[in-house]
């Protein structure tokens, strides 16, 4: 199987702050078991060697992660603006809670994850790195609010 897909690639200037800028790759792609497709910036000096595949791999891997192990039950790539006012890409999931017994629809909201939280590695034999534990944790206060909601 593969690690993930890459669907689009574009040379782009990211910026990082308002003083500081990167050459980079924007690259779209779609995590391999979930087809849930996002854009992760690679810096142009790591396009193409071990450290910019690994960034999407690890990308990929923790999307659909996050949808096998979390109340999340899809996810889009999206952007949203940061604190500093500038344009970052997230993963918009969404996420799903039933209360039991119900035969309605789920109750559904949607939290945006940044993406640099989901471009972290996993550090070996620890558990989720810092940002795919930020995520978890999003994601668990969403389902929590829908289960105060529902009463």
């Amino acid at each position: 199987m593969a690690f993930y897909n890459l669907l689009a690639t574009e040379q782009t200037v990211h910026v990082l702050t308002t003083l500081d800028t990167i050459d980079a790759v924007r690259a779209t792609i779609q995590s391999p078991v979930h087809q849930i497709t996002a854009a992760s910036i690679v810096p142009l000096d790591a396009w193409g060697t071990e450290t910019g595949i690994n960034q999407l791999r690890q990308v990929a891997f923790d999307v659909d992660w996050l949808i096998d192990n979390t109340p999340a039950i899809a996810g889009i790539g999206n952007q949203s603006i940061d604190a500093n006012g500038l344009t970052q890409q997230v993963v918009t999931f969404t996420v799903a809670y039933s209360p039991p017994g119900s035969t309605n629809p789920p109750l559904t909201s949607t939290v945006d994850v940044p993406m640099p939280w989901l471009e972290e590695p996993i550090p070996a034999n620890t558990g989720p790195s810092a940002g795919l534990q930020s995520a978890i944790d999003m994601i668990d206060a969403a389902e929590q609010a829908l289960i105060k909601m529902a009463g």
